[in-house]
This record gives C-alpha cells, structure tokens and sequence, in this order.
C-alpha cells in the first residue's frame, strides 16, 4: 500500500512542444523532443498542434502524444473571411490553451513556429510557465515574432534573427 500512495504523490514531469503545420516547424520539434527524452527519461514530451497540421501525421508516428488547440492563419492569402474566422476564434483557442496547461502543468513549454505554436505559448508565458521559443530562419516567421516578446528564452540559429 506504502508504494502505491508514493507514487500518487510523484508529479509527472511534461515539456510541450508547440507548433506545427509543416514540416519545417515538426520535423525539428521531434529532434528536440527526442533529445530531452535522451537527457531526461522521466520527462514526458507532449506536442500541441492543430486538428488540420502536418504534425498529426507525423508526431504520434514518432510516439509522442499530440494534444489540439482550434487556430487558424492569420497571414495567408485565403482573403478577409478566413482572417476573420481565425481572429474570432482566438478566445476559443485560449480558453483550450488555459485547460491544456491546466491539465499537463509543464516544467516548460517551447514554441517551434507556425500558428498553432501562438496562442498556446503565449498563455503559457502570460500564466507564468517557463517559456521559450526556437528559430531556425534568418527572418522569424510572424508568430516567433510576436512570441520574442513575451517568452522567457529565445533560441536562433542565425544571429541576424536577432535583430526581429
């Protein structure tokens, strides 16, 4: 009986990893994933993406559970109505967010681009977890941007990144 109740009281460790819907924002998201698991083996390593992405193909390949939040672009070329779906369907996002942090309670959570890594990491930071975002292109894409000023930790793989 003794062990079973320590292990109620043993707290899960999770890092989320943010983003998706190319390849480019999963493939190296899985990189780092499997690297934490590598250096820390009682982490648990979740991803956040949207119902829609690349990465619902590709993260629960790899093992990792796949958590959804609804989000949609906010800088394509769909026209005024998409926009504007995707701007009324923030607050639905963020209240998705706020119960997926709620229910994991990461040690940290890292954006790695794309616009399901946006509302997700930006609730983080604003509920207090340790946040950061990763950038692997000279010129950030528009939600890294946005990200890099409310996130704890930056990481660019080009100095010239920096300066966005």
């Amino acid at each position: 009986m003794g062990s079973l109740k320590g292990q109620k009281n043993m707290k899960k460790k999770n890092v989320v990893i943010a983003g998706g819907g190319t390849g480019g924002h999963i493939y190296p998201g899985v990189a780092i994933a499997k690297a934490i698991k590598a250096e820390h083996a009682d982490y648990e390593v979740h991803f956040v993406g949207t119902p829609t992405g690349l990465e619902n193909k590709i993260v629960p390949r790899e093992g990792f559970p796949l958590h959804h939040i609804n989000v949609g672009k906010l800088n394509h070329s769909g026209g005024a109505f998409k926009k504007l779906k995707t701007i009324l369907g923030i607050p639905k996002s963020i209240i998705q967010s706020i119960a997926l942090l709620m229910e994991l309670k990461p040690q940290a959570v890292l954006g790695v681009g794309g616009y399901a890594s946006g509302p997700f990491v930006l609730v983080a930071s604003l509920m207090g977890f340790r946040t950061a975002i990763w950038e692997p292109n000279a010129f950030p894409g528009m939600t890294n941007r946005l990200l890099s000023r409310v996130v704890g930790r930056s990481f660019v793989v080009f100095e010239e990144a920096t300066k966005y």
